[in-house]
């Protein structure tokens, strides 16, 4: 969508400029049917799932509310990337919490989704960085790592300064098995903006990297660094418990296990129990063998 198409609010440039914005539509899935069960519970659940999560996650994708509707909400954002990423995190989320559930669209959906407006934001503008950056990021979702290295690499040669662009170039070097190659390409994105949407996925695949290479007191130290930057963040907990159990600190790893699994359990589920698509098998497995020293019976 383009300012000058979008409803009244949503333009932020001047007339006659053009300026491309990623649109979320949310709403309460049986919104109705609850009020009038519990109009009172349903509204101060909803305030609360509000204040707690929506709102917050929103904020920290740099997106903005601008208009709203009993339980649904319109929001935008001036990246793609900061839309998915927002959407993803508040529905991996929301069902865990006050038995409310709102209707955004499922993860493979909105890794479609953003691959078509990534490709259009691309089409309509080569030379953006940001763009190839989100391309890349959905491509690679999927498992092409390919495709995604050369969006990065693109991404990377038309804006050096670019934290998304570095972080896509060096998340698929890490998970094609060049782990310092891909540390110093995300270190990089770190040190350019570490409030970028991309950090706190720069910051797991660090301790992501450390781990499958074998240092797993390197990738403990980083996975622990990430939760404490990053609290909403549920990536780096796989790593955490996985590297305590290789090193052999049960008690530690059991706690963490417990943690990941209680807080994040569709997490669990995606990244754990299914092998994500942009994960080499070997690397799967080896994570599996340190979740299983750490208790984990699968």
């Amino acid at each position: 969508m383009t300012s000058s198409d979008a409803p009244s609010g949503l333009s932020g440039t001047s007339l006659g400029e053009r300026k491309l914005v990623a649109v979320l539509y949310a709403d309460m899935v049986g919104y109705s049917r609850l009020i009038g069960v519990d109009d009172a519970g349903t509204l101060a659940r909803l305030k609360r799932l509000r204040t707690e999560l929506i709102d917050p996650a929103i904020a920290e994708h740099r997106g903005r509310i601008v208009q709203t509707g009993g339980d649904s909400l319109l929001v935008v954002f001036d990246s793609i990337d900061g839309a998915v990423r927002c959407a993803v995190k508040v529905q991996q989320q929301v069902p865990d919490r006050d038995g409310l559930f709102y209707g955004i669209i499922s993860h493979t959906e909105s890794g479609r989704l953003a691959e078509i407006e990534a490709r259009m934001a691309v089409a309509i503008d080569p030379d953006d960085a940001e763009a190839h950056a989100a391309l890349g990021v959905a491509v690679g979702a999927f498992g092409d790592v390919e495709q995604a290295l050369e969006c990065g690499e693109r991404a990377v040669a038309l804006n050096r300064n670019s934290a998304s662009a570095h972080y896509i170039r060096g998340a698929r070097l890490a998970f094609s098995g060049q782990f310092a190659k891909g540390r110093a390409e995300l270190l990089m994105s770190l040190r350019l903006n570490p409030r970028d949407p991309t950090s706190a996925l720069a910051a797991s695949v660090l301790a992501g990297s450390w781990y499958f290479e074998g240092n797993y007191t390197a990738a403990a130290e980083m996975a622990a660094r990430c939760l404490a930057n990053y609290p909403a963040h549920p990536g780096p907990r796989r790593f955490l418990a996985a590297a305590l159990g290789q090193l052999g600190r049960r008690a530690e790893a059991a706690a963490a296990l417990r943690d990941f699994m209680d807080n994040a359990p569709q997490v669990f589920d995606s990244l754990v129990r299914q092998r994500a698509p942009f994960v080499r098998p070997e690397d799967h497995e080896h994570m599996l063998e340190g979740l299983r020293k750490a208790g984990w019976q699968g």
